[in-house]
């Protein structure tokens, strides 16, 4: 593992052993285009002038970016690939994120104002029962986006527990437990009064450490999902499917473009990753939002329910 940093001769060799041939003009243009962190400057001595080294972060994605670049992604899905990897680059995703994230919201508000020019409570709760959702789940979710707190009858626990079904430990896992677990989860996020106005207005105020710290939950919340679906096609005995969210379970650049052609709003796919980012973003604040003393609850939760399963 490189601990040092690297000059750009240094990287450009070690790009082109692994098969990624590189131009130094390469390289400058896309630090200039915000793919890359620009290098450091390290003076060589007196009278010796002053080179370009490149540290870990940027030797990693450096890498990855011209693996990406092989296999043909790129703009916007390659910065949301790029920032997902290493939380790096915030400013040039930011406009991405905001663009999903409200692209998401209007998918969700369509049953509202397709019925209602300017809908009140009542028609809101109305539409909860016209919308493609199950009635409970619009109730929570209506209530909560439009106006920070769930109608009355709305639950998420049905879909909290469906998500739990999959987890891989579940038959090592008591429905009690489950059950514990989903209600918290649900109380946390009725609790959070997360409106869709908020979310976009969190998303919008982020700072680059915020982002960095989102694109880890991101992630690990991913990498628990993709464990859920392994464990699911063990059981089903399903053979040569992936199991990664990102390619929609293996299907090609293309085909996913393809596929996000058909989706309401015409979201891309970088937009929908972008609007994963969102949602961290908006679970830090809420978890944040008292201190670090709620950021110490969501832990140590997590370990007690660790506690309970082992």
């Amino acid at each position: 593992m490189l601990q040092e940093p690297i000059t750009t001769d240094n990287l450009l060799r070690m790009l082109d052993k692994i098969g990624l041939r590189v131009t130094s003009n390469q390289l400058w243009q896309d630090v200039k285009k915000g793919y890359l962190p620009p290098s450091e400057k390290r003076g060589q001595g007196a009278g010796l002038g002053v080179i370009g080294v490149w540290d870990q972060l940027s030797v990693r994605r450096a890498v990855y970016l011209y693996r990406l670049r092989n296999r043909g992604i790129s703009g916007s899905l390659l910065r949301m690939l790029l920032f997902l990897r290493d939380g790096w680059g915030w400013k040039q995703v930011r406009p991405i994120c905001l663009t999903g994230i409200k692209k998401i919201v209007r998918i969700e508000q369509s049953p509202i104002k397709q019925r209602y020019r300017n809908p009140t409570v009542g028609d809101v709760k109305d539409a909860a029962f016209e919308s493609p959702h199950k009635p409970d789940t619009a109730l929570f979710i209506y209530g909560l986006g439009m106006y920070g707190e769930p109608f009355e009858g709305g639950s998420v626990i049905r879909l909290i527990k469906g998500i739990y079904s999959l987890s891989p430990d579940k038959d090592q896992t008591s429905d009690d437990t489950i059950d514990l677990k989903a209600k918290l989860i649900e109380d946390f996020i009725a609790g959070s009064g997360m409106t869709w106005e908020k979310v976009v207005q969190i998303v919008d105020a982020a700072s680059e450490e915020q982002a960095a710290f989102a694109v880890m939950m991101t992630r690990a919340q991913l990498q628990f999902i993709r464990q859920m679906i392994r464990a699911a096609q063990r059981r089903e005995g399903t053979k040569g499917v992936s199991s990664n969210l990102l390619t929609i379970l293996g299907k090609s650049a293309r085909e996913i473009a393809e596929e996000f052609r058909t989706f309401p709003q015409r979201i891309t796919p970088a937009q929908a990753m972008g609007s994963l980012v969102c949602v961290s973003l908006a679970s830090l604040n809420a978890l944040t939002e008292d201190g670090a003393e709620g950021l110490l609850f969501y832990f140590l939760l997590d370990s007690f329910f660790s506690l309970l399963n082992s």
